[in-house]
């Protein structure tokens, strides 16, 4: 986990749910995942991860004329994912605007959420990923992504993935 963030214990866990805080110096985000076992080997995992107020201001002047240039938070989510796990994915940003929409990109270890070239996802928005798996969900770790300038490095949480028990997994950036 990064050093300068914690995860709140405000949180809650069960075999098919977890929700959990982080607090970081530029504000807050949650993420919750629910995981229905849809038969046949298949699992779905509804990811919601909730910019609270996480956010990297471009500021110009100062108070009282101080002007907000631009205001970018997290601009990727990105989940640990087996190599041997049969996964389909998507986003939805909660609008109807198809030329702001996150992509899915798929490594032989990740599944990662990525927001549009010069877009990231404003403070006060939820967004749901959403996973079908061939892999059962295990307590496993993912990374948020700050935006802006001089973002830190990705932010890790603790949530429920759908990754096999090996000693090799990590979430590379």
């Amino acid at each position: 986990r990064t050093p300068s963030a914690f995860t709140a214990d405000v949180s809650t866990t069960t075999p098919t749910a977890m929700s959990r805080e982080v607090v970081h110096a530029d504000g807050r985000l949650r993420l919750a995942v629910r995981v229905q076992d849809l038969g046949g080997g298949r699992w779905r995992y509804d990811y919601a991860l909730m910019n609270i107020d996480h956010t990297r201001p471009r500021t110009q002047g100062s108070e009282p004329n101080l002007r907000v240039l631009a205001n970018p938070g997290p601009t990727a989510f990105v989940l640990p994912l087996s190599p041997f796990a049969v996964a389909l994915a998507d986003a939805h940003d909660g609008d109807l605007d198809a030329g702001n929409d996150w992509t899915v990109e798929r490594t032989a270890t990740t599944l990662r959420f990525n927001a549009p070239v010069g877009a990231s996802m404003p403070w006060g928005a939820l967004f749901r990923h959403s996973v079908v798996s061939n892999l059962p969900p295990i307590l496993g770790d993912a990374a948020i992504q700050p935006g802006g300038e001089g973002a830190t490095a990705a932010l890790v949480i603790a949530t429920l993935v759908p990754v096999l028990l090996t000693a090799f997994m990590s979430i590379p950036l």
